[in-house]
């Protein structure tokens, strides 16, 4: 008996995983690697908003910015992950979570914060 020809090919991508996979790798990077330009802009309203609790160290591997490169670099690993298990829709919710997260945040950081309004 033949091998029917949906068999034999895995499912695509759909084009939205790719593009907030991409998302996330650019968020990820994008932090991790030009950490010196986006520190000067995070770390002021970060550590007012969270009273000094976090201390002096503002290094990309500190406490609460350690959080901007890691979450999309796992919400990456995730996907690819779900994808592995031919879990399409849990794949979406992964890549989609991190940027959803980092965007909230952000945007409610520099809503609160008081020396940028």
């Amino acid at each position: 008996m033949s091998v029917m020809s949906y068999e034999r090919h895995r499912a695509r991508t759909p084009l939205f995983i790719k593009a907030m996979t991409l998302v996330n790798v650019a968020l990820g990077l994008g932090m991790l690697l030009g950490w010196h330009q986006l520190a000067p802009l995070l770390e002021d309203p970060v550590l007012k908003l969270l009273g000094g609790d976090v201390g002096s160290d503002t290094t990309v591997f500190a406490y609460p910015f350690v959080v901007l490169w890691t979450l999309p670099l796992l919400g990456v690993t995730g996907t690819v992950f779900a994808r592995s298990l031919d879990a399409t829709r849990q794949a979406a919710m992964v890549a989609l979570v991190p940027a959803i997260l980092i965007g909230c945040s952000c945007l409610w950081l520099y809503l609160h914060s008081e020396n940028l309004v």
